[in-house]
């Protein structure tokens, strides 16, 4: 028996197909160069290891992110934009 034996997967069905979500933490480029090439090369870095879910640690994202996300299958989980509330924390 190896320790994980006793780790319980969840599946969800998504679109009726089974699925086990195995994501992880994105940032796009914090300096505010976008850039599709570097999306791209994320997306397959993600896809590499073995990845079909992004949840944005940022702002939103851009449209082409999330067609590429869409067209290689990786769910995308958009947080709330809260990193400026401290500013108007008094309101």
């Amino acid at each position: 028996m190896n320790s994980f034996d006793s780790l319980k997967t969840r599946v969800y069905q998504i679109n009726g197909k089974n699925m086990v979500i195995r994501g992880g933490g994105y940032v796009q480029d914090l300096m505010l160069r976008p850039s599709n090439e570097r999306i791209d090369a994320d997306i397959m870095y993600a896809k590499h290891m073995n990845l079909n879910a992004l949840r944005m640690e940022a702002p939103r994202g851009s449209d082409y992110l999330f067609d590429r996300c869409d067209e290689e299958g990786i769910l995308l989980m958009v947080g709330w934009c809260c990193c400026s509330a401290w500013e108007r924390w008094n309101n």
